[in-house]
């Protein structure tokens, strides 16, 4: 067996899926990535944008739709810590 460490260019590591904001750039999360980064069902989240209590989605095409991430972001951000909390 070979005990040998293996360089981290050639380690299997897993790429995060969520965008990662850039400079200058704000990504779009797909379904798929908002459901990473919200704790909320999809059903959950549409009913609060049509409350006006999450943000809208971006018309990227005929049928497809995203969030901006600094949007999501910036709604996690305002969420209320529980005052309390014991876990």
């Amino acid at each position: 067996m070979n005990n040998q460490p293996i360089p981290i260019s050639q380690a299997n590591t897993p790429k995060p899926s969520t965008p990662q904001p850039t400079t200058g750039l704000d990504p779009i999360l797909r379904k798929p990535q908002l459901l990473e980064v919200v704790p909320l069902s999809y059903s959950q989240i549409r009913r609060l944008v049509n409350l006006g209590q999450f943000p809208k989605p971006v018309r990227l095409g005929a049928n497809s739709v995203g969030w901006r991430h600094s949007d999501v972001q910036t709604w996690l951000n305002s969420r209320e810590e529980v005052e309390g909390w014991q876990g």
